[in-house]
């Protein structure tokens, strides 16, 4: 190890060898660091435009609404003593899609006899293109909140599986417990 430290050091002690070596490696580290970066932005680019052409699995907030009634019901079917069940999801708001922005701000002081701060700020949206088309590029989908659960369900007639019910539900949708209401079906 110390034989190839002394040969590096014997090639390095020339000074125009020396400049020669470290221009030539920074060259090479700025051509390698760039293609990377470059190929990283399209995959990301090309990621989110897919993205954001999906969408979300839902057509619809009623299908999302549908989807999750229908997922509760499942377990809750499951539980000792319960037949059958219907269940209602009511929503605090749709679906909503957070844009990256890029936030400029301008600060101009004049001083003199009124002496006053300018402040301007503004946001631009970033834009991504393809095809002829333009998308926002999405950083964040954020689903509809649960504001309520309504159940009626055929064998609830103890207060444990209620509680059960309920505690299922609050662990689910972080709701409180009086926006969860349960009654016995006919």
């Amino acid at each position: 190890m110390e034989n190839i430290i002394n040969k590096f050091k014997v090639i390095l002690s020339d000074d125009k060898k020396r400049l020669v070596i470290i221009f030539v490696l920074g060259i090479l580290m700025l051509i390698v660091s760039g293609d990377k970066d470059k190929s990283f932005e399209s995959k990301k680019n090309r990621k989110s435009v897919d993205k954001y052409e999906t969408k979300s699995d839902y057509k619809s907030i009623a299908e999302y609404e549908e989807r999750m009634e229908n997922k509760l019901k499942g377990i809750i079917e499951n539980l000792a003593g319960i037949e059958k069940c219907e269940i209602m999801i009511t929503l605090k708001s749709g679906e909503e899609k957070i844009v990256q922005s890029n936030e400029n701000v301008n600060e101009r002081e004049e001083k003199g006899e009124s002496g006053y701060k300018e402040i301007q700020k503004s946001n631009d949206t970033l834009v991504l293109k393809n095809d002829n088309s333009e998308y926002p590029y999405i950083t964040k989908e954020i689903m509809p909140v649960v504001e309520g659960v309504v159940i009626v369900a055929k064998g609830i007639e103890n207060t444990r599986t209620k509680n059960e019910i309920i505690s299922i539900v609050q662990a689910l949708f972080d709701i409180e417990m009086h926006k969860i209401s349960i009654a016995e079906m006919k």
